[in-house]
């Protein structure tokens, strides 16, 4: 069909062949080449108008509807295209990524209030495998947020924690970190049982393991600053855990009857926690929130427990929970926004908003995500034929949730989400939320279950550390939303002057790139020529070049000489070629043209270098709309 539409088939009055003899070889000439594209595409365009107009008649004759899970990626796709945020550019494509069914891809991210609402596409982001059941809700924590800054979650920068080097370096000497303070009390002063589990994440590009509280990890491990702890592997891990987790009845009771000497390493750790984990930006907002609701009321002159109901009340006072609670104007502080003017919000935002509260008052916090695993998955369901239990841990099981600092306790899980799906809390409520890579201290130890094992197995222990029972039920976790893959359900309707600006601006964009990646495809392909091996070939394609950019300024030969061409041109315009620059290269490319005699390197570069120097010349001295045509339409330089 190319061969029909090339040349061989001329045009009417056209009396050459398309086709060069070189001894018994054919070859195409050039314009062949072009014509032949150019059929080929409207050929092909042609058969896609076709094709579309055919299957829309048949579609309308048959009464064919879409399947379900095609209308839903369409819904999910175009309710992805309207979310989209260049201030949010990772969560922005890992929607789009999800709603193309492609949700092991993950964007790690930390802005907040980016998003106008949040849904889930229950797709599988850790399998969880344990031969016990568990009593209470255990938080899977990966990220762990320290500072609050420009609405964003970031980690301390690294002159904080240099400020406290040696401290640090006493961590790893002593083989005794604020990560492992929690379990080490619980261990020491409760009898606890402890079983074994798995957990394995489907992200394919996973930065994060999934700790649970009052664990102890299986292998290496990295302690990541006083945040986290990273094992060598990432996809696939395990954990010792305890059978019962922290609750609202037994973390009332720790707080009552401290031991103080099981901790008391960590004096000098408790001085950091409380110079750094006490801060909030020095900001208009964030004074107002403090006169407004810490300063002015009692909560200062209540003890821990009493300041963390105080906050929860405020919380849950001055906003309500909702799935649609819009952006942040970029003008706005998140958490002044959220409890003062829009009142409306998931767990991120009272998370954060509690975190911000809670330092207000004197208490250190921090942030944290990961994922929740309940008390009621350990059911028949996910009950194996080796009576073991491997449970699906959804998209909808992500969650944020905040870190307070006990004295003598160390890190503990809080719930301020008023439906949070806590061991704290009735209501079941996980977002999903991207994490963020924490910066490591590169140090690793090896800590063995063994030894924690048997000191749970030979400690005097004062009661049993057992859990209140939980009302978490299995219904409601049906309410379980997520915020970072794609979102279904949208209050907020797009205008069609809207779509219609963003589809110019995409198509801009498009255009653009294609326009750049031409640009670099060509000037690359040039660099070649002109520097090529055979000089000959680099002399005819350097002088090639300076007569299209002198056409390119209106300079053309009409029907004279190359020399006299190029005498005329040296004369009438010095400011391009010096003395018999021109000249010079004229007579050296008909040398190369017409001449046996070889082509010197000097001659070769020579004409080259005055191709070059010639582009940037005319560039320089054209208006800057030239400039653009010149470069990026004609690609001349």
């Amino acid at each position: 069909m190319s061969i029909q539409y090339s040349g061989y088939n001329q045009y009417s009055g056209k009396k050459t062949s398309g086709f060069l003899r070189k001894k018994n070889l054919f070859y195409a000439k050039p314009e062949i080449k072009f014509r032949t594209a150019g059929l080929s595409s409207i050929l092909i365009i042609a058969v896609c108008c076709i094709v579309f107009i055919m299957t829309y008649i048949l579609t309308q004759c048959f009464s064919y509807s879409r399947p379900e899970k095609i209308n839903q990626i369409r819904s999910d796709m175009k309710i992805a295209a309207s979310e989209f945020s260049f201030e949010d550019l990772g969560t922005s494509l890992e929607r789009f990524s999800a709603s193309l069914g492609i949700g092991n891809l993950k964007m790690y991210n930390h802005k907040l209030g980016a998003l106008n609402s949040v849904s889930f596409s229950e797709s599988t982001d850790l399998i969880i495998e344990t031969n016990e059941a568990i009593n209470e809700n255990i938080y899977l924590k990966g990220y762990t947020g320290t500072e609050y800054n420009n609405n964003s979650w970031n980690d301390f920068s690294d002159s904080i924690y240099k400020a406290y080097n040696n401290m640090f370096d006493n961590f790893y000497d002593n083989k005794s970190f604020p990560q492992d303070m929690l379990t080490n009390y619980i261990i020491s002063r409760y009898k606890v049982n402890l079983t074994e589990i798995k957990i394995k994440s489907q992200y394919i590009n996973e930065k994060y393991n999934y700790i649970p509280y009052l664990s102890i990890p299986s292998g290496d491990i990295t302690y990541v600053n006083d945040t986290s702890v990273k094992l060598e592997n990432l996809k696939e891990y395990s954990f010792m855990v305890s059978t019962d987790q922290i609750n609202e009845n037994n973390f009332i009771n720790m707080l009552d009857d401290i031991d103080y000497e099981i901790n008391s390493s960590f004096d000098q750790y408790n001085d950091f926690v409380y110079e750094n984990y006490c801060n909030v930006p020095d900001t208009k907002s964030m004074n107002k929130l403090y006169e407004q609701f810490i300063e002015n009321s009692d909560i200062l002159n209540q003890d821990i427990y009493q300041k963390l109901q105080s906050i929860k009340n405020i919380l849950s006072e001055n906003a309500e929970y909702t799935l649609n609670p819009g952006k942040t104007p970029k003008s706005e502080d998140f958490v002044s926004y959220f409890l003062t003017e829009n009142h409306k919000g998931y767990c991120v935002h009272f998370a954060t908003s509690g975190v911000i509260l809670a330092r207000m008052a004197g208490i250190p916090a921090r942030y944290s995500e990961g994922y929740v695993l309940l008390k009621d998955d350990f059911n028949n369901k996910n009950l194996t034929d080796k009576k073991t239990y491997k449970i699906e841990i959804k998209d909808n099981r992500a969650h944020a949730w905040a870190e307070i600092y006990i004295d003598g306790l160390g890190w503990i899980p809080y719930e301020f989400t008023p439906s949070g799906a806590a061991a704290f809390n009735d209501n079941a409520e996980e977002v999903h939320t991207s994490i963020s890579q924490n910066t490591e201290l590169s140090s690793t130890i090896n800590t063995t279950v063994s030894a924690s094992l048997s000191e749970t197995d030979t400690s005097s222990t004062n009661s049993n550390f057992s859990s209140s029972e939980s009302k978490l039920s299995e219904s409601d976790s049906n309410s379980i939303v997520n915020i970072n893959t794609h979102v279904k359900q949208s209050t907020n309707s797009i205008s069609l002057t809207v779509k219609l600006i963003i589809s110019a601006i995409c198509t801009i964009i498009f255009i653009i790139i294609l326009i750049l990646v031409k640009h670099i495809v060509i000037s690359n392909k040039r660099e070649k020529k002109l520097s090529d091996s055979d000089n000959a070939k680099t002399v005819l394609y350097a002088y090639d070049y300076i007569i299209k950019l002198l056409e390119y300024i209106n300079i053309n030969n009409n029907n004279i000489t190359h020399i006299k061409f190029a005498e005329k041109i040296q004369k009438e315009n010095p400011w391009i070629f010096h003395e018999n620059e021109f000249v010079n290269a004229t007579q050296t490319a008909l040398k190369a043209k017409l001449s046996m005699e070889p082509i010197t390197d000097t001659e070769a570069n020579n004409i080259s270098e005055l191709s070059k120097r010639t582009a940037v010349k005319i560039y320089k001295n054209i208006n800057m709309v030239k400039k653009i045509h010149m470069k990026f339409i004609k690609n001349l330089i």
